[in-house]
This record gives C-alpha cells, sequence and structure tokens, in this order.
C-alpha cells in the first residue's frame, strides 16, 4: 500500500546522504553497509527515515500514544525482516527497546547496522517464534539472484502462494516470470513463563502467526500486551486462542483506535481488560473509540 508517511526521492537511497544527514562519522558502519548482499536500498532508506521519524507503516504511530510515558520491559518484533519496524518503533518513541526475532539468518548484516543505528535500543535473535523450539525448514521466494526476503515464511504454501507471487512481480515491474523458493532450516523457539516483559508485539510471520501466538501463549498470560497483526491474517483460529481480546484499527489522523476498519495495513489485537500494566490502560482506554 502507498503510504505517505514515507518520502519518496530515490536520494534518499544514497549511502552519503542517509549518511551525512545522521551525522554519523563511522568508517566501520559504512563499510557494513556499503558491503551489503541484500536489501541494501531498502536498509539505507529506513535508517534514514528513522533519522527522519517517518515511519515505513502509518500504524506505528499509535505509539506517538505514550511517547511522554516509559514504556516497562521491550517492544517485541515477530518476523524483523531488516529491522525496518525496529527503525519505526524508534523514530516514534524515544526511550522504548526492542528485541527483534527473525529467521533468516540472510540478515543478520542488515540487524546488525539497525542495532549499531539504533545504539542500544535494539537487539536481535536469529531465531523465529513456534509453537515449539524445533529446526524448520523456512522458504524464501527467489528471481534469478534476487532474494525476497519480506515474503519469507516457514509455510512452503504461503511463500508459493499467488499473492506472494503477484506482490514480487508488481515491485519488479514483470508478468510472468519464474519465481522459485530457496529452503533453508531455521530455528523457532517458544517462551518460557515470565521470560520477558512486554506490553507491544509485532507478529509479521506470513502465515505463520498462529504458531507465533502459541509460542508466545506464557507471555501473553502473564503481561496481556497489544498485538499489532498484519491484516488478513487473523484468522478464526487466532481468534479462538484469543478469546478475551478485541479486533481494533489505528486511526492515526484522529489518534484513536477505532473497531471500523481505517484501511491501513494492520490490525490491532488488544485485550479487553486492559495489560498489567495500569499506567499503559489509562492511555489506552483514553484513546479507544467505543
Amino acid at each position: 500500500q502507498p503510504n505517505a508517511d514515507m518520502p519518496g526521492s530515490e536520494d534518499y537511497r544514497r549511502l552519503g546522504i542517509c549518511f551525512q544527514e545522521m551525522r554519523v562519522v563511522d568508517g566501520e558502519l559504512e563499510k557494513m553497509t556499503d558491503s551489503l548482499k541484500i536489501d541494501k536500498n531498502q536498509t539505507l532508506f529506513h535508517l534514514d527515515s528513522f533519522n527522519k521519524k517517518y515511519v515505513h507503516d502509518v500504524d506505528f504511530r499509535f505509539l506517538e500514544l505514550f511517547a511522554e510515558t516509559d514504556i516497562p520491559g521491550y517492544f517485541l518484533d515477530i518476523g524483523a525482516n531488516i529491522g525496518q519496524s525496529a527503525c519505526s518503533v524508534a523514530a516514534v518513541h524515544p526511550t522504548v527497546r526492542i528485541i527483534c526475532y527473525e529467521p533468516d539468518k540472510l540478515l543478520e548484516p542488515n540487524l546488525k547496522i539497525v542495532k549499531k543505528i539504533l545504539n542500544g535500543r535494539m537487539d536481535y535473535y536469529l531465531c523465529g517464534v513456534g509453537a515449539k523450539n524445533e529446526t524448520a525448514v523456512f522458504y524464501i521466494p527467489k528471481y534469478k539472484d534476487v532474494y525476497f526476503t519480506q515474503e519469507g515464511s516457514f509455510l512452503k504454501e504461503e511463500a508459493n502462494s499467488k499473492e506472494s507471487k503477484k506482490r514480487i512481480m508488481a515491485s519488479l515491474h514483470k508478468r510472468g516470470i519464474k519465481i522459485t523458493l530457496e529452503e533453508l532450516e531455521f530455528e523457532t523457539i517458544t517462551f518460557e513463563n515470565r521470560a520477558i516483559e512486554t506490553y507491544f508485539i509485532k507478529i509479521d510471520t506470513q502465515g505463520y502467526e498462529k504458531d507465533a501466538i502459541i509460542g508466545l501463549k506464557n507471555v501473553i498470560a502473564d503481561y496481556r500486551p497489544v498485538l499489532l497483526i498484519e491484516k488478513g491474517f487473523e484468522h478464526e483460529e487466532i481468534k479462538a486462542l484469543l478469546t478475551d481480546y478485541g479486533i481494533w484499527f489505528y486511526d492515526h489522523r484522529n489518534k484513536k483506535f477505532a473497531k471500523t476498519d481505517t484501511g491501513t495495513a494492520n490490525v490491532f489485537l488488544i485485550p479487553n481488560n486492559g495489560t498489567k500494566n495500569e499506567k499503559i490502560n489509562e492511555i489506552l482506554f483514553r484513546q479507544m473509540d467505543i
């Protein structure tokens, strides 16, 4: 979806402008970025957007509601890809700490750069979050020598779906091309009781949302966080797992959570009785358009 919040000039993708405007003088960082093999331009784009307080998805502007509140624990980013969500979270909220989980080891160089730029506010683990601790096959669509990591999934049918191929062909401005799947083995983990304090979790796992929520069930029970999930993946089976949660949409223009679809890319699953943090609840309930 087009996002009016994002700058559109190709200049934003250039290494020199990105680091010059961020006032980053770090030869190691420039070498790290210059040597990126995958999603180099996108990584630069999101770093520059972080510097300018843009977000890659307007739904992340919901954190502006909490900008003057110290959010305890961590914002969990499940399915972090190249760290674009971490950049958006850090751009909107001045202090919240972020932990990213990304199974695709090909993206570690990108995540290392984001971690360095965010200067201690973000860390990452190269694993997925699933229903059990295991080694599983991860499928990444590929055209010639280009990986489409944002379409990668633990579900072969999702990575190979018509919708995924349409998005890839649209990004390349091509039709009728042959897209193959790269198969790699990655780890998935589950969370133990009180493993980590969190009140906000973003899940973008290309059809693997149910398994991720099962893997997070102990953390969800302990802290009752708000969940941000890409629209279209809030299936009935997920609603069945979260029976005391309601589905909301964020209206970033009026800074309210609404029951009617606002046309953005995600849904918010919000616990009916609030999180386990009263300060967060005060703000949350005040901004819900009931």
